[in-house]
């Protein structure tokens, strides 16, 4: 029940943030951006457990990580790379978990 709940907040928050993306409010939309991935982070946390919920949960979280540090590149080109870094690993967990599920699929 409350998955069900987290979701559609997710998909109402995201739809929201498109919708601000597409009015051209993008100062009103920058601080929502921070939001949009512990939405999701949640649901997937409260949804009942899975063989690679732990993967599925790490590389979001690094996603997150990488979307509110490249937020803030215009201050220093430091949180640009720190942002490609945590990417990287987000990307890299992702690959894990579709291999992992790939081979327990056969």
């Amino acid at each position: 029940m409350k998955t069900a709940f987290l979701l559609k907040f997710y998909i109402a928050f995201s739809s929201i943030y498109l919708i601000l993306l597409l009015l051209d409010w993008e100062s009103t939309a920058f601080p929502l951006k921070a939001f949009l991935m512990p939405a999701l982070i949640a649901a997937v946390y409260f949804y009942p457990d899975f063989t690679s919920k732990k993967f599925l949960l790490g590389a979001l979280i690094f996603s997150w990580i990488g979307d509110v540090v490249l937020m803030f590149q215009s201050l220093n080109p430091v949180f640009f790379i720190g942002g490609l870094i945590s990417f990287l690993i987000g990307h890299i967990i992702y690959m894990i978990l579709f291999n992992k599920e790939k081979r327990s699929d056969m």
